[in-house]
């Protein structure tokens, strides 16, 4: 998925998660991850979250770096291997629109990943949530996507054919054929409600 970070807007490709709390990306290059790496230095509305914050205490395994002033920084493994650690941040986060317009969003809680790495080889800066976890990314756009979104992945194996991501109105699901499946929700993740098992002609 791409999207743009800071102040002038800097794009980068990230991947698409619904089952982890924070949206990171990396400012120091890191191993298993060879997308464009973010200098927050270059950003003129990024800024550290203090300790002092009660953000900081929604965050990952946060803790508080004395060393650099307070800084509230974050710590978090993912399935599979994936882990990331850094700086706790806001910036402003962009988004293209169907219509082409760029769409930005002041102040969301982001992590600034120095230490990171996974066993797989990505081609992307870091992850996208999108989670219903309250400092998801879809969570802290709120009421201006109606907390909305969907999806259709398209297989890898099809080349020069991309994903679409859907948020807000867009993301109603129709046209002839289609076929969605909705998703139940609690505070901090999605799960699908089994309404059967079909094992050839049985239910």
């Amino acid at each position: 998925m791409n999207i743009s970070i800071g102040s002038p807007p800097f794009q980068i490709t990230r991947t698409l998660d619904s089952n982890v709390v924070f949206t990171w990306t990396q400012c120091d290059g890191c191993f298993g991850f060879a997308g464009p790496v973010f200098d927050p230095s270059r950003s003129s509305t990024y800024q550290d979250i203090s300790c002092s914050l009660s953000e900081s205490k929604s965050l990952p395994n946060a803790k508080c770096d004395h060393t650099s002033g307070k800084i509230c920084q974050y710590g978090e493994t993912h399935t599979g291997g994936t882990f990331t650690g850094g700086n706790a941040a806001r910036d402003t986060v962009s988004l293209m629109s169907t219509s082409g317009k760029l769409i930005s969003f002041p102040k969301i809680i982001i992590g600034c990943g120095h230490k990171n790495g996974s066993p797989c080889n990505h081609s992307t800066s870091g992850i996208i949530m999108l989670g219903p976890d309250r400092i998801s990314l879809l969570s802290q756009m709120g009421q201006v996507v109606a907390n909305k979104f969907s999806y259709s992945m398209v297989p890898q194996f099809i080349p020069k054919k991309p994903s679409k991501l859907h948020f807000g109105d867009s993301a109603t699901v129709k046209g002839p054929g289609v076929v969605s499946t909705p998703l139940a929700r609690d505070p901090d993740m999605y799960f699908l409600t089994l309404e059967g098992i079909s094992l050839g002609q049985k239910i």
